[in-house]
């Protein structure tokens, strides 16, 4: 923070010490974040980085305006995927994992979602028999699916 930012000693210490009290909660490094991209793009980049960090990592996509949506996604990777291959009870997760190529095989995917790594609207998926619904989608139009934080996937339903 002393290195790479304009801050004050006070809040530098601050951070500090409630970096020592709470770990996890990680105030220094999203002060640190802001701050660089502060510098480097500018204030009104700031804002907008964050909301798109809050959109991919912590609300549910599906309760979230669709323009939102795929204006954070623009630069993910994304795959159109029918409507009507939805079926009337949704396709599973391990075929949507396969499918989007987020896994290599359907085993693979099936893995991955045992393990917990896979997200659909920022929602932790570990049933390999749990299915996505045109309901889970926003709007019927868009769902996100993630591999834990490696690799984020938009999907469309067209």
């Amino acid at each position: 923070m002393k290195y790479f930012t304009f801050l004050e000693r006070g809040p530098i210490e601050a951070l500090a010490s409630a970096a020592a009290a709470a770990p996890e909660k990680r105030e220094a490094q999203h002060v640190l974040a802001r701050e660089v991209t502060g510098l480097v793009h500018g204030a009104d980049q700031v804002a907008r980085v964050e909301h798109a960090s809050s959109m991919l990592f912590g609300e549910d996509i599906a309760t979230l305006d669709v323009d939102d949506v795929l204006s954070v996604f623009d630069d993910v990777p994304s795959t159109e995927l029918g409507v009507d291959a939805l079926g009337a009870d949704g396709i599973g997760i391990v075929d949507l994992v396969a499918r989007v190529q987020l896994a290599a095989s359907k085993s693979d995917a099936r893995r991955l979602v045992q393990s917990g790594g896979v997200y659909v609207n920022n929602r932790r998926v570990s049933d390999p028999q749990a299915r996505l619904t045109r309901d889970q989608a926003n709007r019927r139009t868009v769902a996100g699916a993630a591999e834990g934080q490696k690799q984020t996937h938009l999907v469309r339903l067209t």
